[in-house]
């Protein structure tokens, strides 16, 4: 069976899950996505949410201070910045400082 490799964690390629806009920097390991897909941070790019759907012996690959960058939170009116903590498996957003 093919795979694919997506946001740098391998899934058989007929069982991907939708991330949205969701695409991450290799160099830096920052994800970019626009704001209509902030709610996939915590339903479908959490380790719970990914766990059964990545092959072989593929592993979550985010890390606590990883962080996400919302691309059109001004226009979005929301966070700019969201990090995630790999104890409570959840992205929390970052109020910026104005």
């Amino acid at each position: 069976m093919s795979k694919t490799i997506k946001l740098g964690m391998l899934f058989e390629s007929d069982n991907v899950p939708n991330f949205g806009s969701i695409e991450r920097n290799p160099l830096s390991n920052s994800i970019f996505l626009i704001a209509e897909d902030i709610p996939k941070l915590n339903t479908t790019l959490t380790e719970t949410a990914c766990s059964p759907y990545l092959a072989d012996n593929s592993k979550f690959n985010f890390h606590t201070g990883d962080t996400a960058y919302i691309v059109d939170w001004i226009t979005a009116q929301t966070g700019p910045v969201y990090i995630y903590h790999s104890t409570t498996d959840q992205w929390y957003e970052m109020i910026p400082n104005e």
